[in-house]
């Protein structure tokens, strides 16, 4: 992620980077917000859960915030195996095209 890129809103170069993004803040603690896939979604139990913290840039002239995974590819992978997954478990599916 670019802090060098200006706003795409309002044009400004004052970017606020890497700001997290909580859900709840208390005294002592906070809960990031997360993005969630699972390997296993069709499962009962055991999805195998893939989560990746959001940061958040923001552009300190017009409040535009731009959200960012902090791993993407990693995420990216969690989805995929979990599509190959469900397409291995249902064999037969290919009669149903």
């Amino acid at each position: 992620m670019s802090m060098d890129r200006p706003c795409p809103k309002c044009g400004s170069t004052e970017i606020l980077g890497d700001v997290p993004v909580v859900s709840s803040v208390d005294r002592i603690s906070s809960t990031p917000v997360v993005a969630l896939a699972y390997r296993r979604p069709e499962a009962r139990i055991f999805k195998e859960p893939v989560a990746h913290r959001l940061t958040a840039r923001v552009c300190a002239a017009c409040g535009l915030a731009e959200l960012y995974v902090e791993d993407p590819k990693g995420l990216a992978l969690a989805v995929k195996e979990a599509a190959a997954a469900a397409g291995a478990d249902r064999p037969g599916d290919e009669d149903l095209r």
